[in-house]
């Protein structure tokens, strides 16, 4: 049986009035993403800046942009 493999999850809270820049930022300052600036921009771009949803998240350190967007937005 080999080894559990722990993946690195990071905690990450949204509180009322983030904007999806704050967030980014906290993001980056966590170490999940190299740049706000870019994950910002992609969150805009998507659509996923008007749907970020308060509350705390645990997000896999090797998660995709999109995977880390659909979690802090609740989105399957």
């Amino acid at each position: 049986k080999p080894a559990d493999i722990k993946k690195e999850v990071v905690s990450i809270t949204v509180v009322g009035g983030d904007s999806s820049w704050s967030v980014a930022k906290r993001m980056e300052e966590a170490g999940l993403i190299e740049s706000a600036r870019d994950f910002d921009a992609y969150l805009c771009g998507q659509g996923y800046d008007k749907r970020i949803s308060v509350g705390t998240y645990d997000i896999p350190a090797n998660a995709t942009d999109e995977e880390m967007a659909k979690i802090i937005t609740k989105t399957k």
